[in-house]
């Protein structure tokens, strides 16, 4: 955990000190705020690895700080809270996290919840890269195939002839097989109509 960025964002100093004094015993790196939008502003310039909120925050709603940390990209938020109510809880079901501090915050529970959630995280960014990987690739093949199959209707010819043909071209132009691919595919839509086939 050393060297990971912590925001605290908290408007009560005495709070907000405490906590980074605890953070900086264990090797974080704090950045601290005492509104919503210098949460923001200073999450938007570190992008810290968490963000703990206070949900008693001056100036901005706590719920919106968030929102606009996380569907931004900035950092993932932890609430602090005082008395935690139905309320609070339904709120936390739409967080990345479900995760929060009851204040005043104790070592342990600050340690342990930290720990679980930058796990947390970086299990979702994890997925997240897979996902997006797993989509390139499909992307990928739906041009290779779109490719084959104008070759199959132009050039009369096979699947695996279009195929051989489309590699052909890739390693002669020592060039990606789908950026052959998409060379065919604009090559036909700058074609005009007569001249096809």
């Amino acid at each position: 955990m050393k060297d990971r960025r912590i925001l605290i964002a908290d408007s009560n100093e005495t709070a907000r000190k405490n906590i980074d004094r605890l953070l900086l015993m264990k090797g974080f790196r704090t950045y601290s705020a005492s509104d919503g939008s210098g949460a923001i502003r200073t999450a938007g310039t570190v992008y810290p690895d968490l963000v703990l909120l206070d949900t008693g925050l001056w100036g901005q709603n706590a719920f919106d700080v968030a929102d606009i940390i996380e569907k931004g990209g900035l950092s993932s938020v932890i609430f602090m809270i005082t008395r935690p109510c139905s309320d609070f809880y339904i709120k936390l079901m739409d967080r990345q996290l479900h995760a929060y501090l009851v204040k005043p915050v104790r070592p342990e529970e600050l340690y342990r919840t930290i720990a679980f959630s930058l796990r947390t995280v970086a299990l979702i960014d994890g997925y997240k890269s897979r996902i997006t990987q797993l989509e390139t690739e499909l992307e990928v093949r739906k041009t290779i195939e779109r490719a084959k199959s104008l070759l199959m209707e132009t050039l009369g010819l096979t699947e695996t002839e279009a195929y051989r043909r489309i590699r052909k071209e890739s390693m002669d132009l020592c060039v990606p097989i789908q950026d052959i691919s998409k060379m065919i595919l604009a090559a036909n839509r700058n074609t005009p109509k007569k001249l096809r086939k």
